[in-house]
């Protein structure tokens, strides 16, 4: 490269080639200072490294502070420190990355990460990461502000200990939503607690809980659409498995296991008119009365092999018994592969609840108990989904508050164990769905998109169950 020759430069060639270098200076600082940059952070029990160039954060002991927008990779390992061991995203802020490469914080001085009010976070999962809270304080592994937004992906894994109260929580009118990511999350309370939405589109979550597995003040939706994203949870234990004002089952496999309503509608603090503009609820409007009608119920069915001869329907679309529809606190289902198996009501809704498409496999109350497999205040809607139901015998069977349908069902009354095999056989004999009885029960009821509304149930010519 051929060098300048600054002897053969005028005075005034001079002075404008410094002026020059003194803008293009100038320029590289301000890139410095307000272009954000990657900034790369790793924890230690008694401190915290920064990368060459790190800016936009603060560091204090075993404490990180996160001043601007930016992404931020931060790994290591703080099992505990007397000031605790904690990530602090300020308010405000719109666009904050955190990268969890292999992270592990324990603390018992605020939650190991914190997010202020009015603050959009994403979080990417890489690697293992753990974390762990022991605050009496923040009550939480991961706490979000009022009006904060979390959006959680990626193809690491993600280790939850809430040991005070909840694993995930957000404040009021906050959201949480997930993409991808493999979750394990235990707590005290709640594993994941949501203050307006709780939208888990993607993911695998394994959950167990001393109250809610998953919570939302006013709207808890499962899955998408389009299935866009892979969709897993299991929770393994709790009081109440899924429960928020509003719940949306869109897609995913989703597997809860509950001591009191396995999926519950009603305890949440919402509840607004806002509701209508929701696109799944939209979908639903126009369906809501759309049930036929006409025809008598069809009597007769049995459960071959050796069970007990039961009565069995199939329905017509006639109502009988009527509860007033409405439009809050529901539970809408539209897909997905869904087993419930609850010590109290299986699906219970202070307001309505619809079938759209989807299997869903849920069991209530054992034998002599007074809850059901489904429980609800105003209609039960169920139109193109799948669904089979075992609970307790007694005097409010759900065959008889459907409020509209367009397929027919079948139900049987009897003894079936835990441990018994129940086939449902279609009318070519095909056997069309199979289940382990978890508990002891006395009826059963099986519904279909492919059972026309005027199915024989008899054993000859129609759709019945066979327990093994």
């Amino acid at each position: 490269m051929k060098k300048i020759d600054f002897s053969n430069l005028s005075k005034k060639q001079k002075i404008a080639f410094g002026g020059t270098m003194v803008v293009v200076l100038v320029l590289i600082v301000v890139l410095a200072l307000f272009v954000p940059r990657d900034a790369r952070i790793v924890f230690y029990n008694d401190r915290i490294t920064t990368g060459p160039g790190s800016y936009g954060f603060e560091v204090a002991g075993t404490n990180l502070r996160i001043r601007q927008s930016g992404k931020y990779y931060i790994s290591g390992n703080c099992t505990e420190d007397a000031l605790g061991c904690t990530v602090l995203v300020d308010k405000n802020l719109q666009d904050v990355t955190l990268v969890l490469d292999n992270l592990t914080l324990t603390s018992s001085y605020g939650a190991p990460i914190m997010v202020r009010k009015e603050t959009n976070v994403q979080i990417i999962l890489k690697g293992e990461s753990v974390l762990t809270d022991n605050d009496q304080r923040e009550g939480a592994a991961i706490k979000i502000g009022s009006k904060a937004n979390l959006r959680m992906d990626g193809e690491g894994s993600l280790v939850v200990s809430g040991m005070v109260r909840n694993g995930i929580k957000g404040g009021k009118d906050s959201s949480i939503v997930t993409e991808g990511g493999n979750y394990s999350i235990v707590a005290v309370n709640d594993a994941i607690h949501g203050g307006d939405r709780v939208s888990l589109l993607g993911g695998k979550f394994m959950i167990e809980a001393g109250d809610d597995g998953v919570h939302a003040d006013k709207f808890l939706t499962l899955g998408t659409y389009e299935e866009d994203y892979d969709l897993e949870i299991e929770v393994k234990k709790s009081k109440e498995g899924l429960e928020a004002d509003s719940v949306f089952i869109l897609s995913g496999k989703i597997d809860v296991t509950a001591d009191d309503d396995g999926i519950n509608a009603g305890d949440g603090t919402g509840g607004d008119d806002d509701i209508a503009d929701d696109e799944a609820v939209n979908n639903v409007q126009g369906d809501v009365n759309a049930g036929a009608s006409g025809g008598d119920d069809v009597n007769g069915g049995v459960i071959d092999n050796g069970g007990t001869p039961c009565s069995a329907k199939s329905n017509n679309g006639q109502v009988t018994k009527q509860r007033a529809m409405t439009s809050g606190s529901s539970i809408w289902i539209y897909g997905g592969d869904i087993k419930v198996n609850a010590g109290g009501d299986g699906i219970d809704a202070n307001g309505n609840i619809y079938f759209y498409g989807g299997r869903t496999v849920v069991w209530g109350m054992e034998e002599g108990g007074l809850d059901e497999a489904i429980d609800h205040a105003a209609g039960l809607v169920i139109n193109r989904g799948e669904f089979f139901a075992g609970e307790s015998s007694g005097d409010e069977l759900i065959h008889e508050w459907i409020s509209s349908t367009e397929q027919g069902f079948i139900y049987a009354k009897g003894v079936f164990e835990a441990g018994d095999e129940i086939e449902v056989i279609n009318p070519e004999g095909e056997v069309v769905l199979n289940v382990i009885v978890p508990k002891k029960v006395g009826y059963i009821m099986y519904t279909s998109p492919k059972m026309p509304l005027e199915v024989q149930t008899q054993a000859s010519n129609g759709w019945r169950f066979h327990k093994k």
